[in-house]
């Protein structure tokens, strides 16, 4: 019985050292890079345009023009509702989106970098997210793998859109 007592205060231990080392962290970054079958010209209005961003990321359920630069959009991802303003803070048409949001428990900067070659491109999503809330920070790890899936699942949806009306 000692060692399982043993045991269970090195696995809380450690587990408490892991959930603060990781609170203590400032934001958490994913990449995302996918090639998609048509020019950036083509790629790009599916980054800004309300109606084409509700058809390829898949939690949004609403988006609008607010203001020149800003997107007003609502988010519905595991259950819970999010209504972001969305800045868009750097445009090249073509090449580079970058976008700013905050949502309550988090904020976050976002960019779409675009580069092409033969009538292709390669899209790559960074996504810098800051968490407010002290668990949200602790458990960073297991919150950024599931943007990772989520942001990837997104990507694949835009690509096979795009795709799939080049045909």
């Amino acid at each position: 019985m000692k060692w399982l007592m043993a045991l269970g205060a090195l696995v809380l231990g450690g587990g408490g050292a892991w959930l603060l080392s990781n609170a203590a962290r400032a934001s958490w970054v994913n990449e995302i890079e996918i090639r998609i079958g048509r020019p950036a010209g083509d790629v790009f209005p599916w980054l800004t345009d309300p109606a084409k961003r509700l058809q390829w990321i898949l939690f949004l359920r609403d988006s609008q023009r607010a203001a020149p630069g800003c997107l007003r959009e609502t988010i519905v991802d595991h259950g819970r509702r999010f209504d972001v303003e969305l800045h868009l803070t750097r445009i090249e048409p073509g090449r580079v989106l970058q976008t700013t949001a905050w949502a309550g428990d988090f904020d976050w900067v976002q960019t779409y970098e675009l580069s092409g070659e033969g009538g292709s491109t390669t899209l790559r999503i960074t996504i810098d997210t800051r968490y407010k809330p002290f668990l949200a920070r602790a458990l960073g790890p297991l919150v950024s793998r599931d943007v990772q899936a989520t942001w990837q699942r997104h990507a694949r949806k835009l690509r096979d859109l795009l795709e799939q009306a080049g045909r």
